[in-house]
Order: C-alpha cells, then structure tokens, then sequence
C-alpha cells in the first residue's frame, strides 16, 4: 500500500502538549532510529540518544545494526553521530550533566564519555550481567549497579563497595537519596536504602 509523507517520515518528533501539533525536529534515515535513552542535556541545546542503524546487507546473512551516540543540537536543528567501542551492546544509564553514560556487552560494563570514549572497563563477574540496572549519583560521580549485592562504583578512585544487601534498577533522588527495588518471592517493592552525604 502507499504510504502517505507523514507514514513514511522518521525522526525525533517534538510534540505541543496543548495544541497536539507535531514537529519533525530531527528527521532520520529510514534504516535509523533512536530507541533509548533520549535525553536532554541540562543547561545545553541538545539532546543525545542512542542510535541504532540497520546496516544489513543482502549479500550478508543475518541483522546488522550499528550502534552510535546520536548528539541533537535543538537551536542549529544539526545532529552528530559518535562511533562506540566495541561491546557497547545495552545503554544502562546516562547522566548528561557528568558526561557520562554506562552500557553493558560482552566485555561487561563501560563507561563512556559524551564524545563515545571509553573512560572504564569493568569486566569482573562480580558486576553481573547487566539486567539489574545502574545509576548515577546526581551529583557526585559515583554510580550503583544493581544486583546481588548492590555496588557503588566510584570510578575516579577506582573503588567498589559492595552493599549488604540485593537489588535490581537502583536511582539516586535529586537530594541523594538512594532507593531501588528489592525483589520477594513474586513481589517488588520501592525501599529506601540509605542517603549519602
């Protein structure tokens, strides 16, 4: 069937929440799409999001798709895409103001800077497999990392302490506070661990 223009378009559409008008702020390739973590980065016009390209070729069995950082200038309406290192499989968390962000592949945890650099590799076991979460300390550059036990990472002194107790997607409140959720049998349940000063 065709398609109308509007069908067909792909990008990052900014929408008006009172009159339900639709922009196409960054129109994207077809083969190109933004599926995670679309953020906005504080006190700065942009917005930075994880895109995926389909790069599959017919004469090549199986998906291909490439990972890059995609960095959206809202006042000059310009996009930038940035490479990733290799294992940058599964974007975790992001913290735009610390230039930040944390994936987990094949080789484990990295931490990447906003330019796609990589600053750290944690590769040890004792991280898990990356399904239990992660998450920045808002203002300090210290992330935890969800499992069994919960860990705080902080990376400028390359020093992990381990929790005494078990949780999955751990989040930092704006004024430090530290919950996540703690799993029972087949119940979650929110509890606040601790506060750090």
């Amino acid at each position: 069937p065709s398609l109308s223009s509007r069908d067909r378009s792909n990008g990052i559409i900014s929408i008006d929440l009172e009159s339900g008008t639709r922009d196409m702020t960054f129109p994207l390739h077809p083969l190109r799409m933004v599926p995670w973590m679309l953020s906005k980065v504080p006190e700065h016009p942009l917005l930075i999001g994880l895109v995926v390209t389909d790069s599959t070729r017919p004469e090549r069995p199986g998906i291909v798709l490439q990972h890059q950082l995609g960095l959206f200038h809202l006042d000059e309406n310009k996009s930038l895409y940035r490479n990733l290192p290799a294992g940058c499989q599964h974007p975790v968390t992001i913290s735009p103001r610390q230039d930040r962000i944390v994936f987990h592949g094949p080789d484990g945890y990295q931490l990447l800077n906003l330019k796609g650099r990589r600053q750290l590799l944690l590769t040890d076991a004792v991280w898990g497999d990356g399904n239990a979460g992660a998450a920045f300390h808002p203002t300090r550059p210290v992330f935890a990392v969800g499992g069994s036990p919960l860990a705080l990472y902080d990376p400028i002194h390359r020093q992990r302490t381990s929790l005494s107790f078990a949780g999955r997607c751990p989040v930092w409140t704006s004024d430090g506070r530290f919950t996540g959720t703690t799993i029972t049998g087949a119940k979650a349940k929110v509890k606040n661990y601790w506060r750090v000063i």
